[in-house]
């Protein structure tokens, strides 16, 4: 069958607004496969007042999930004055279900209804858009807000009343435009054909159905609540975890407005029973649970089924509130039936037949293997009180103490020692020879038991700078020498003091060039005096007055050697020319690399090497304090110079640190550094002075300490240089000799810091090959 519009209206005269929002729910409806499963949706909650529409449940969630069937309500859930507006499993009765397209249609209805589905219209407002038809029979004139209105353009409509028939003659002015109405059932039976419209679905009812209304006195007395089936909105907009356990009975985790109980989780699957079950481990104790302390552990009062433990439930107590297990389960091997350990040797516990039992299984303690105790001879070593096991061998004496070799620096005086003070000093009243010091040995004997030696060059030759007593000669006022002719050996002022006979002429004394006496040494002028009383000269091989250094004239100024023409040092280091870095270098003479390289590598026999002992290399090291020079570079008030990370238990390094220091504290003038002995052993660190050990022991009489060579130079006062007022010898030491074993390294740490707390370090690492 087809029908036609009794009269078109111009499209033009259709407002855009109103089409494309009947587009839009028509895509919305049609376009939209629904779930398998269909709702109700509770609008307002139960006792609450309903809005203007006195809505209080709908056909669906608003939109896909909206299949406008009243799916869920049945009369007996109604309560109050509620009016059931919609029947179960119906819609709204005679809405559109199938129209023309409103553009580009053929102004027919192709399709023929199935089912109660009818074909019906509605009047709508011609090009004027006032509607002139006046209603006839049961017609009514309805507004926007009807569904049927929405096939017009906009405003006001007249549609059919009870008898789903319209009955009203319609005015030339308005056009009546028709549509294939849901029937009696609401329910869409009838499919689209041509160019037909499908506004619902078949199967579906009209989205947005009210199934119940508040009634006349607007409040909501009917929910969905209760009847156990999980909806979108179970009793209204009340927020949290929406559930139905099928009834409305609080404390079984759903409670009587269908929200989730706090302490329960209940399953969440819409259009099913919901199920609740207690949460263990948030601290609540409900439903089911005999216990809940808030976590999942299995090794407290609560397991984490929040059920109490107890001794066979397969996880050991050993927290919360005795008493508590030891294994698990009972009865079983090493656990008894209280779920404690059965006794074994290791569980702390004497048990008979044991001598001790201190619960662990270490064999180096007071009790050993088979809860025995420890014993010299046990085959254990006893930690603090043995040192070897068996006894009575040659290493190791009866009562499980090492037997050491005898040997020089154990603190004991062996046969063929003079004596033996343990430490690693040569300036003391034992030398690392376990011999006494004495003049000529090139020792300086600066500590212990006076007298002492102001140098020390290896003889006791007059004339050479140090006396025969070893007390220095230049700077005592008088020209000191040794008779190198006529009586040879003896010490002289001049030769006469040389001859064999008085007179005889045939002396010769060679010695100092001068000696004005300590004040007046180093004094600028043609003929100026130096440190080692001969006139000074760059050249002449001795480091005097304020040069750096001076290998003679043959060497200085010679690539690699170190000393420069103008006797000042090649310092080694990249960086060592920076306004930071004049305070403290290292000085290498004839040096094996690059200067720049703070490493330095050395063959046996090499020119870098100043001995010819085999299986070791001299190096001759320097130290610069307060170089002259350096732009921007702020000198003097040198407080302390230290030397870091020798260990003085290697004789070699005991005797580079030695050196260093000695040279450093002879910039000063005699008096003006000290080196501070310190601790190596017992109470390490502290100051003390050699040779008293005792000042070390950790505890009085403990016996425990050594005290050795310090590492620190104190320069009091401040060291100053000379050109700067201060009273500082040198810029630099002499080179000196450090010695390095092939295939050794030593490496060299310094540190100065000044009265204001700054501070300049450098390094240098010696190597020796072969």
């Amino acid at each position: 069958m087809m029908i036609a519009h009794s009269r078109r209206v111009p499209m033009t005269a259709r407002p855009l607004t109103c089409v494309a929002h009947v587009l839009a729910l028509a895509v919305l409806i049609v376009g939209t496969a629904f779930p398998t499963w269909a709702q109700d949706f509770q609008v307002v909650a139960k006792g609450a007042m309903a809005p203007g529409s006195n809505v209080v449940i709908r056909s669906g969630l608003p939109g896909a999930s909206d299949n406008g069937i009243c799916d869920d309500i049945t009369p007996a859930l109604l309560g109050g004055d509620d009016v059931l507006r919609v029947p179960p499993g119906k819609s709204d009765p005679y809405q559109p279900e199938i129209h023309d397209p409103f553009v580009g249609g053929n102004d027919v209805i192709d399709s023929v209804p199935a089912g109660d589905d009818t074909l019906s219209a509605v009047i709508c407002p011609g090009g004027d858009n006032i509607l002139q038809s006046i209603p006839s029979g049961d017609d009514l004139i309805a507004t926007t807000a009807n569904r049927l209105c929405q096939l017009c353009p906009g405003g006001a409509c007249i549609v059919p009343g009870a008898n789903a028939v319209l009955e009203t003659t319609v005015n030339p002015a308005d056009v009546a435009v028709p549509f294939v109405s849901t029937g009696a059932d609401g329910i869409a039976q009838t499919t689209a054909t041509g160019d037909d419209f499908q506004q619902v679905a078949v199967g579906k009812g009209s989205p947005d159905t009210v199934c119940v209304d508040a009634g006349p006195d607007h409040i909501a007395d009917t929910t969905l609540c209760g009847n156990g089936i999980l909806d979108f909105q179970e009793n209204g907009p009340t927020g949290g975890q929406n559930c139905d356990d099928g009834n409305t009975t609080g404390g079984d985790g759903c409670s009587a407005t269908c929200q989730a109980e706090t302490g329960w989780s209940c399953s969440n699957v819409i259009n099913t029973l919901s199920v609740c079950t207690p949460i263990c481990g948030d601290g609540l104790i409900v439903g089911g649970e005999a216990c809940d302390d808030g976590n999942t552990r299995n090794d407290d009062d609560c397991l984490k089924t929040c059920q109490p433990a107890s001794c066979g439930d397969g996880f050991i107590h050993t927290r919360g509130t005795p008493p508590f297990e030891q294994c698990e389960p009972p009865n079983s091997a090493n656990c008894d039936a209280t779920c404690r350990f059965l006794p074994f040797c290791g569980d702390g516990i004497v048990q008979p037949g044991e001598e001790c039992d201190d619960g662990n299984s270490r064999n180096d303690d007071a009790c050993v293997l088979g809860c025995k105790n420890a014993f010299c001879g046990d085959g254990f070593l006893e930690r603090g009180v043995e040192e070897c096991e068996p006894p009575n061998t040659a290493t190791c004496d009866a009562i499980c103490h090492t037997i050491h070799p005898p040997r020089c620096g154990d603190g004991v005086v062996d046969p063929g020692e003079e004596c033996d003070d343990g430490n690693s000093s040569n300036q003391d009243d034992c030398l690392n020879t376990c011999q006494l010091p004495t003049c000529g040995d090139s020792f300086i004997h600066s500590k212990g038991t006076p007298p002492f030696e102001e140098c020390d060059d290896g003889n006791t030759a007059p004339g050479d700078g140090c006396s025969a007593t070893c007390l220095r000669e230049c700077g005592n006022g008088v020209i000191d020498g040794g008779c190198s002719q006529g009586t040879v050996g003896a010490a002289c002022h001049g030769n006469d003091d040389c001859d064999t006979a008085p007179g005889a002429g045939d002396g010769v004394c060679v010695g100092e060039a001068c000696d004005p006496g300590l004040a007046n040494i180093c004094i600028p002028g043609p003929l100026e005096c130096s440190n080692v009383c001969k006139i000074a000269s760059c050249g002449n091989g001795e480091v005097e007055c304020d040069e750096e250094c001076d290998l003679g004239a043959a060497l200085n100024g010679v690539p690699g050697s170190g000393c420069l023409a103008t006797c000042t040092r090649n310092v080694v280091g990249k960086n060592e020319f920076s306004t930071r870095e004049c305070l403290n270098a290292w000085t290498l003479d004839s040096p094996p690399g690059d200067l720049g390289q703070r490493t330095q590598t050395c063959n046996d026999g090499a020119p870098c090497d100043f001995d010819s002992i085999p299986g070791q290399c001299t190096f001759r090291v320097g130290v610069c304090l307060n170089r002259s020079g350096i732009a921007g570079c702020e000198r003097g008030k040198i407080r302390t110079f230290d030397v870091g990370g020798l260990r003085l238990n290697r004789p070699p390094n005991a005797a580079a640190l030695a050196t260093i220091t000695q040279a450093v504290a002879e910039l000063a003038p005699p008096g003006g550094a000290t080196v501070p002995d310190r601790c190596r052993a017992g109470a390490r660190g502290k100051t003390c002075t050699i040779p008293n050990n005792h000042q070390c022991d950790r505890l009085l009489g403990s016996n425990d300490g050594v005290c050795d060579l310090g590492a620190t130079v104190v320069f009091l006062p401040p060291l100053d240089p000379a050109d700067a007022g201060g009273d500082q010898l040198s810029n630099c030491t002499p080179g000196k000799d450090i010695v390095v074993k092939v295939n050794s390294v030593l490496r060299l740490s310094s540190r100065v810091t000044k009265n204001t707390g700054r501070t300049d370090g450098d390094k240098l690492k010696l190597i020796c090959r072969p």
